[in-house]
């Protein structure tokens, strides 16, 4: 499992299906945690395993896959670890010709107990259910890495820190409301003191693991306004205009929570929109 972080930079306290992220980031701070899936594009693909792939329920892969993460969330309970469902995604087989984005429940794991086989059991697991790595991470948040536990990049045994990581915010987990950045995502940003709202329309992703995204940014005349004053200030022959962007410099809108936003302030008896003031 090589999860696809392209950042830990933005806290959201946007509620998951069982937990809040503010729940989980107080878990990584008090304990040591990990993410975690049984999930694999072909669920009976032995290649590069360290383990014989054991055969599941299920005609089909998504239900194979589905009961692989039963039995891994079965067992990460008995050891008594506390367990939340999140989502994400990755890139399985990352740096080969067959390299492929999956998405997948995963298992958001903390150390109730305070096991010092913690890494180890989480290590074991994701060799037994042959994923490329597990996330591990130390009490604190901050030196997080992952581990490698097949044949596939980073390669068995080998640590290495999950594409620039940063400390205390866990960003790849969110779809239960939409917090998985892809085409199609409607996403926000401030930039010269200007909310830009628009969807992304194309992701790339750099040799570092960093993605890129291109927005078709919607009503935006205030920031183009103020990009083409900012050019005429600096006259120096720069174009400040930007066609791409990377993860940390956009958020993603849940649309549903923006809706009901607006439908709210409409709704408000003092609402006067003969009195609002042009932003721009």
């Amino acid at each position: 499992m090589k999860k696809l972080m392209e950042n830990w930079n933005k806290y959201t306290k946007e509620v998951l299906t069982e937990s809040s992220l503010s729940r989980l980031y107080t878990h990584t701070q008090a304990n040591q945690t990990a993410i975690i899936t049984a999930f694999r594009n072909d669920p009976e693909d032995g290649e590069g395993c360290v383990m014989d792939v054991q055969p599941v329920e299920g005609n089909s892969p998504e239900q194979k896959n589905i009961a692989r993460n039963r039995d891994l969330e079965a067992t990460l309970k008995s050891f008594g670890y506390g367990v939340t469902k999140v989502q994400g995604t990755y890139i399985e087989n990352y740096k080969e010709e067959n390299a492929i984005e999956v998405k997948e429940p995963s298992f958001f794991v903390h150390n109730l107990g305070d096991d010092s086989k913690f890494f180890a059991n989480l290590e074991m697991l994701a060799q037994k259910f042959c994923q490329d790595s597990v996330l591990l991470i130390p009490q604190g948040g901050e030196g997080a890495y992952l581990k490698g536990t097949n044949d596939s990049w980073p390669g068995l045994g080998v640590s290495e820190p999950p594409c620039q990581m940063r400390p205390n915010v866990l960003y790849y987990i969110c779809k239960q409301r939409g917090f998985i950045m892809n085409i199609g995502t409607l996403v926000w940003q401030a930039s010269q003191g200007n909310l830009r709202i628009g969807t992304v329309t194309g992701k790339e992703l750099d040799e570092k693991g960093w993605a890129h995204f291109s927005v078709d940014w919607h009503d935006d005349g205030c920031h183009r306004m103020a990009t083409d004053w900012y050019n005429k200030m600096q006259n120096d022959g720069t174009d400040s205009y930007r066609t791409t962007y990377r993860v940390d410099e956009l958020t993603v809108v849940a649309v549903k929570h923006l809706e009901k936003v607006s439908s709210a302030h409409h709704l408000l008896k003092d609402y006067r929109p003969e009195l609002e003031i042009p932003t721009c």
